[in-house]
């Protein structure tokens, strides 16, 4: 049976996150993040069966006109899908929670999104679009005043130059 392995504590908590309350230094999330506590083994069952409430979700945020929630969910659709190694569907949903961010003015959203997409292109070895986003995403988060997420996003970028250097 195909397993896929989570964090229980997110690696990007939002801003707003209670996580960063649990947890408010970037060294603490960090420790915690990384430890062996902090993963969790998840079945293929299980897998499908997120997608499947997050589709009923994704249907019931539609019915109901909630354009954010909809977001979310093709956001959480997108790292499923990431998760299970199906990168061209992550990607899909990603940017569908991007185009859906940017029209509602929902920057927190928008910059999550970037930040998921980046490293799939870094893995195709496509650099450049993968600093594009992260690039994005630092610029919005400093506009915002999300000092970490600024920070965040150009520590992802100077990762993505020492990644495309090493495939040299």
């Amino acid at each position: 049976e195909l397993y896929t392995i989570e964090h229980i504590l997110p690696q990007r908590p939002s801003a707003t996150s209670e996580w960063r309350r649990w947890f408010p230094t970037a060294e603490e999330r960090s420790q915690s993040v990384e430890s062996l506590g902090n993963l969790v083994l998840i079945s293929q069952e299980q897998n499908d069966k997120a997608l499947y409430y997050d589709s009923l979700a994704l249907q019931q945020f539609n019915l109901t006109g909630d354009q954010e929630g909809v977001a979310l969910t093709l956001g959480n659709i997108g790292n499923l899908y990431a998760d299970l190694g199906q990168k061209q569907k992550a990607l899909q949903h990603y940017q569908q929670a991007i185009d859906l961010y940017r029209k509602l003015g929902i920057t927190s959203g928008l910059v999550r999104n970037l930040l998921n997409m980046a490293p799939i292109y870094n893995e195709q070895n496509d650099f450049l679009y993968a600093r594009k986003l992260l690039l994005d995403a630092a610029t919005i988060s400093k506009e915002q005043e999300d000092f970490y997420g600024s920070a965040y996003s150009l520590g992802n970028l100077g990762a993505s130059y020492f990644r495309s250097y090493q495939t040299f």
